[in-house]
């Protein structure tokens, strides 16, 4: 069975909305996980620039030898990824229901609040786990 080490929400400004670990190797502090973030956004933004492509979304998929980070960009700019065991199938179906939950429960609980918090059962929590 494929492993997710880690959730990211990133706003579209670059802010780290919401990051979770689910794995013990590689943990991260606080402030690599929103360098991460910083970072990724800013390669996503890139990478639609300089795409030969017209209408390039940006970075879906990175490959690397010891890990896979997908990413899904909302139209409102939000981005969901997470980063992966190498060769994990079907992250793309699982962002885009992410996005759902996210996207329902701000409209249950009001932007103002961090949506993911009380959707019951999948136990999100802000901030590292």
């Amino acid at each position: 069975m494929a492993a997710i080490y880690s959730l990211y929400i990133i706003n579209k400004s670059g802010g780290l909305i919401f990051y979770k670990d689910y794995g013990s190797a590689g943990r991260m502090d606080t402030n690599d996980s929103l360098r991460l973030a910083s970072l990724w956004h800013s390669m996503h933004a890139i990478s639609q620039q300089l795409s030969p492509v017209s209408g390039c979304s940006g970075i879906e998929l990175l490959e690397a030898d010891t890990f896979d980070l997908h990413c899904f960009q909302s139209l409102t700019g939000t981005k969901f990824f997470v980063v992966s065991e190498p060769g994990t199938q079907h992250m793309d179906g699982l962002l885009k229901h992410i996005y759902e939950l996210f996207e329902g429960s701000c409209c249950l609980v009001g932007a103002m609040k961090f949506p993911l918090e009380s959707v019951p059962g999948y136990g999100f929590t802000r901030g590292s786990p």
